[in-house]
């Protein structure tokens, strides 16, 4: 009996990962239902994650993740029946929970249903690699040590905070996340460490600068969007000048987003990296993230306009003035994987 695979996509070149991992479950999910293999395809698609000088030689997502069911790309023969998946994240009614599906403050770990399935599916299928967990424990007893009580904070800046791309969560400010840590710190008294998860340089050193030996140091890269260089750049495309510079990018997402999950309280905006933490926990004492609504209301429409059309060649669809348009859409992605297909 040939084989039936589902090729899974990845929604948009400049998704970070687990953005793609929740927009990829929904397929997978999906696929499964139906009697096909899915198969998470991140060789013929354009996306960040490539190490150098690897484009469409390599499956960025086996560089973090295990294959769903264990299948990959070259388990696909002439025999076998294959379909690809289009852009898009509600495939038979399956939508991955947004970051406003999770109440903003939380003292226990009672999901609802929606949340819990969702939950259960992501533990089941998106699955670290052998090479990933092994590295991403090691950098936990590294950098919490026999640290019991710590707080783990998520700081989104540099380009999410910039762009602020329509529709997305808006993130708290530096005084507000500040404000907020210091209150959860008066609150529980037994917090001895501050694990802060950020990219962004400026508000890195605003913490380590109030917090001082609480912070824990983490060793990620982090950019500064102060740099005139960077502005309106997405963070993969910030310069820097070390080997494999957008696969460590990956990594470093994933160590601290690890890291925040076997954190016993958490603070931080809402955005896919505080749910992923959320998901791969065990519970929390403690977690609370900000509702500030979200970016694309008033001048910020107009904002909008600049910002996704100076980087013009890295977007199919425009949101601008909250409507949606085509803007010269390249189409290299299908010709990549009918070229994979065709030998």
């Amino acid at each position: 009996m040939n084989k039936k695979f589902y090729i899974v996509g990845i929604p948009r070149k400049t998704a970070g990962l687990m953005a793609i991992a929740m927009n990829n479950l929904c397929y997978v999910v999906s696929a499964i239902k139906d009697g096909y293999i899915p198969i998470i395809d991140m060789k013929h698609y354009t996306n960040r994650y490539f190490k150098d000088n690897r484009e469409y030689k390599d499956n960025a997502w086996e560089y973090y993740f295990e294959q769903p069911v264990g299948c990959n790309l070259g388990d696909i023969d002439d025999f076998s029946e294959v379909i690809i998946s289009k852009a898009g994240n509600d495939i038979d009614g399956l939508k991955s929970p947004s970051a406003f599906e999770i109440p903003t403050e939380l003292q226990d770990y009672k999901l609802p249903k929606k949340l819990q399935e969702y939950k259960e599916c992501f533990n089941k299928y998106i699955k670290f690699n052998k090479d990933t967990k092994l590295y991403l424990e090691e950098q936990y007893k590294k950098i919490i040590g026999d640290n019991e009580s710590v707080l783990g904070v998520l700081a989104r800046g540099t380009d999410y905070a910039v762009r602020k791309t329509v529709a997305h969560p808006k993130q708290p400010s530096i005084s507000q996340l500040i404000k907020k840590v210091k209150n959860t710190l008066k609150k529980y008294p037994d917090i001895k460490k501050i694990y802060l998860a950020t990219e962004d340089l400026d508000i890195y050193n605003a913490l380590k600068n109030e917090f001082k030996d609480l912070i824990l140091d983490n060793g990620q890269e982090r950019v500064s969007y102060k740099n005139k260089e960077n502005k309106y750049k997405f963070l993969s495309q910030v310069e820097c000048n070390r080997k494999d510079h957008n696969y460590n990018l990956g990594l470093e997402y994933l160590t601290s987003i690890y890291i925040l999950s076997k954190c016993k309280y958490f603070v931080g905006g809402r955005a896919g990296g505080s749910i992923a933490a959320y998901y791969l926990s065990n519970g929390y004492k403690y977690f609370y993230m900000f509702n500030k609504g979200v970016y694309g209301r008033g001048l910020e429409k107009i904002y909008s306009v600049v910002t996704e059309t100076t980087r013009k060649h890295h977007h199919r669809v425009y949101t601008i003035l909250g409507f949606k348009f085509k803007f010269n859409p390249e189409i290299n992605y299908m010709q990549n994987i009918l070229n994979f297909l065709g030998g």
